[in-house]
């Protein structure tokens, strides 16, 4: 496993079903939150490149638009 970080970004839908394990106590549903949710997502991103410019780092699942700083001409 690589060394560092992940980071791993929660839609609300997900951020309520892993509270409600959570508050509930209800240790099935935060199991099956760990593997339906959680896994998945860690897998994605240990499965991607680890040296990548930070602006190419996606914000969310959303689509990456790289655009060059602007020109200064005088």
């Amino acid at each position: 496993m690589p060394e560092g970080r992940i980071v791993i970004v929660l839609n609300e839908i997900e951020m309520q079903a892993l509270e409600r394990a959570v508050m509930d106590a209800d240790s099935q549903a935060a199991l099956a939150f760990l593997k339906k949710v959680l896994k998945p997502k860690v897998e994605k991103e240990l499965s991607r490149g680890h040296c990548r410019p930070f602006f190419e780092l996606d914000k969310g699942g959303g689509e990456v638009i790289v655009r060059p700083p602007p020109v200064d001409d005088g």
